[in-house]
């Protein structure tokens, strides 16, 4: 009898042992593959943003906030110049070797690593694993028209063919990105470079005129154009350019912490416990949606400048045919 009873006490304490010591190492697996990601922050102009992702703990991984140039005469709106600094950057930061990547870009930043992205190897691409873009714009043209339109009370769509020569003109007169080229790389361009299987998160304020929420609608069908189906487009009421996560809800951080969950990198449990299950699926509206959207959006301002184009070029071509016409007479 005491034999039985010291048989069924050993067997006890082994099974207790064993379940321990498979907790712990489940533990510390789970703790060494949160450890093996590494997240990189590129912020905005003045290095404003990216401050709000790891302060409302969408993710607890270890992480760095790079600079942006300081120097206001290289800046290019994500070009030659902000991908250069950004490769210093990469190449000075040990901890960013031999690990998984997860990129945020803020306003401008966004261009920055869509066209850093586009010039890596597969091998390097393949290091990173999330892209989240905050404040997204397609091409610097575009916020350059958009500024002007804002500051100026749209009176600039009275200009024929503003859309084309504004920039250059911005550039000559106002020399604020005096390195930037109208006609060089663009985000939106750079996309079908991109891997098209890693999860990317676009997080846009819908009220921001100069990062206007159409530029997150062409930039988002782009990606689903190219065939990335992991990409997800957030929309945050409001009109902030650095730091929307600050400006949003506690929603909008639980679907962050959702999509993180899905693709099987680190997130959050003590904002999003595993029995809450967003829907995922209004983050990843159709493309028919979407190009629907964005014809809707400015339609009439579009139509304007349009018929204004138009006019103006059947003018000049009117004119230059009876300059034409008069010399063979």
């Amino acid at each position: 009898m005491k034999k039985l009873f010291f048989a069924l006490l050993l067997s006890l304490i082994v099974t207790n042992v064993s379940t321990f010591t498979m907790e712990n190492t489940s533990e510390k697996d789970k703790d060494n593959q949160d450890n093996n990601f590494y997240s990189i922050i590129l912020p905005g102009l003045d290095n404003k943003g990216g401050e709000d992702y790891h302060k409302n703990h969408v993710v607890n991984v270890p992480h760095k906030r790079y600079k942006c140039l300081n120097d206001w005469w290289k800046y290019d709106l994500g070009q030659d110049n902000c991908i250069c600094h950004f490769k210093k950057q990469l190449k000075l930061d040990k901890n960013a070797k031999d690990r998984d990547i997860l990129l945020h870009g803020v306003h401008f930043g966004t261009a920055t690593i869509i066209n850093l992205l586009a010039q890596l190897k597969n091998e390097k691409q393949k290091q990173v694993k999330c892209i989240t873009l905050e404040s997204v714009f397609c091409s610097g043209n575009t916020v350059i028209n958009n500024a002007i339109e804002k500051n100026f009370e749209e009176r600039t769509m009275y200009f024929p063919f503003a859309r084309f020569w504004m920039p250059w003109f911005l550039k000559c007169i106002f020399p604020m990105f005096p390195s930037y080229n109208p006609f060089g790389k663009q985000a939106l361009s750079s996309v079908k470079r991109l891997p098209k299987k890693v999860p990317t998160l676009i997080i846009q304020a819908n009220g921001n005129r100069i990062f206007s929420m159409k530029n997150a609608l062409e930039l988002y069908l782009e990606f689903c154009k190219q065939g990335n189906n992991n990409t997800y487009l957030i929309e945050v009421q409001g009109h902030a350019n650095f730091n929307i996560l600050d400006h949003s809800g506690p929603d909008t951080i639980k679907t962050i912490q959702a999509i993180y969950r899905k693709h099987t990198l680190p997130y959050n449990k003590d904002v999003l416990p595993d029995e809450e299950q967003p829907d995922l699926s209004q983050f990843q509206p159709s493309s028919n949606v979407v190009r629907e959207r964005i014809k809707r959006t400015g339609r009439w301002g579009r139509i304007f400048k349009n018929c204004i184009d138009f006019t103006t070029g059947g003018i000049l071509l009117v004119v230059i045919l009876i300059k034409i016409l008069s010399k063979f007479r």
